[in-house]
This record gives structure tokens, sequence and C-alpha cells, in this order.
């Protein structure tokens, strides 16, 4: 029998050679030097809500703010209290804080309904509930009531 020239198959699976493994520590080696400490997302979460909490800051823009409340002045009736109105910076940071503190305020209840149903995520539903408990549809800052409802 005539000797034939064998042709390369193909590596199913096997293990690859010491040089060339050897070669790519080496280079992976050089390239990095100490690879820097990553904290976990949860923990970054935690140090966030820790730092938040500290504050006494706004934590939105305040320009925003006021061109909510401007375009909300537009939607009044009349139009001659349109072009008399003007806003103070005062009252803006005042009502841009208590709408800021209204926020907060439901979306912690909202958390307190999806831990209680035991999930990990809020869902409209919960805020929907936070709403319906807390019965902001008459009385918008936090259970307000005026002192004779009669009138």
């Amino acid at each position: 029998m005539a000797k034939t020239k064998k042709t390369a198959g193909k590596i199913k699976g096997g293990r690859a050679p010491k040089k060339e493994l050897a070669k790519k520590a080496a280079r992976k080696v050089a390239k990095e030097g100490p690879r820097p400490h990553v904290y976990r997302r949860s923990l970054r979460a935690y140090r966030q809500i820790r730092d938040f909490q500290r504050t006494t800051k706004v934590l939105t823009n305040r320009a925003a703010w006021i061109r909510c409340i401007k375009s909300a002045m537009d939607e009044l009736p009349n139009r001659t209290y349109k072009t008399l109105m003007r806003i103070k910076k005062a009252v803006a940071s005042i009502i841009h804080e208590l709408a800021e503190a209204f926020i907060v305020k439901l979306l912690t209840d909202a958390v307190d309904a999806m831990a209680h149903a035991k999930r990990v995520a809020t869902t409209p539903k919960d805020l929907h509930l936070s709403i319906r408990l807390r019965d902001y549809k008459d009385n918008v800052l936090f259970g307000w009531k005026p002192l004779n409802p009669g009138n």
C-alpha cells in the first residue's frame, strides 16, 4: 500500500496546545493591571438612597417645574388674569418642594404595596392602590381637608 497524504480533520473539543495558552496568559497580564473593584448594583442603589435621604435639596430641575406652573396658569379661564399674573421665585420653590414631597410620599406608599404583595417591581396597580388608600382624588395635598366642607 502506498502512503497517502492525510488531510486535516475538524477538531472537536479537545485542549489547546500549552504554548498557545501560555502566550495568551502572558499577553493578558501584560495588558491589564490590577482590576478595579466593582460594586454590586444593589449596593450602589442603597448608597444613593442614603445620600438622597440625607440631603434637603430638591431632586428635580426647577426650570421644568416653573414651565409646568406657567402652563397650568395658561389654562385659567379668565384672560385678564393671565396678563396680570406673575410668579415669584419663592412661591415657585414652595410649589416645587410640595409637589416633590407629594410624589415621594405616593411612591413610598406604592413600594409598601409592592412589598406587601411580595413582588420586586412596582406596577401601576400599586400606584392606583396607594392613591385609593390615601384618597387623593378629593384632597390633593397629604390628606388636607377644608375646615367647613359644607360651604
